[in-house]
């Protein structure tokens, strides 16, 4: 079966085998046992960002490991179409991209890259370079996925268009951002 056809609820019931108890769902999504209990009387009323707190769940746990199995291939599952003009969908899945990415390459905490994103009391002791990182990674992951999925402009792998990913994530970063070293060149 296709991921994009399981439901929300087949996914929880799924979720609540693999976890056990339903105290450790609710926390692992992110609410309480009661809005489990009502979701399953009435799944309209999960929210975007609930469906997609599941969803990543559902495949830390279903998809992920099976990822670790060589050789082995997958069938690509298409994004809804109107994401990129869903800003229920859209954003928080922007948002864990782009700190997925600076999580991986650096120790900035989640409250941070949420304070640099929102504009909202960015830590006193957060140097330019930090910032830069947390910003340039949100903007830089935004303006491709319009590019891509929002406006359907291919993205050619060419040595310019590395070169210009890398310019966009490094901007005001490095003074060499856009440029290879000149061993590489």
């Amino acid at each position: 079966m296709k991921y994009s056809n399981i439901g929300a609820i087949d996914k929880l019931d799924r979720l609540q085998s693999a976890l056990v108890y339903s105290t450790k769902l609710a926390e692992a999504i992110g609410v309480s046992r009661r809005t489990l209990l009502n979701w399953r009387q009435k799944p309209e009323s999960i929210s975007a960002k609930c469906r997609l707190d599941i969803d990543v769940l559902y495949c830390r746990h279903f998809f992920i490991p099976e990822w670790d199995d060589p050789k082995q291939s997958f069938e690509a599952v298409l994004l809804p179409d109107d994401m990129p003009h869903n800003k229920a969908l859209f954003l928080p899945f922007l948002r864990r991209l782009s700190y997925g990415t600076i999580e991986i390459e650096t120790d900035m905490a989640k409250a941070d890259f949420d304070n640099i994103i929102d504009g909202k009391n960015v830590p006193k002791n957060m140097d330019r370079q930090t910032f830069l990182e947390g910003f340039n990674a949100f903007i830089t992951h935004k303006q491709l996925w319009q590019k891509i999925a929002g406006h359907g402009e291919p993205m050619p792998i060419t040595v310019e268009s590395i070169k210009t990913l890398h310019a966009d994530f490094m901007r005001g970063i490095y003074d060499n951002a856009g440029f290879f070293p000149p061993r590489f060149a």
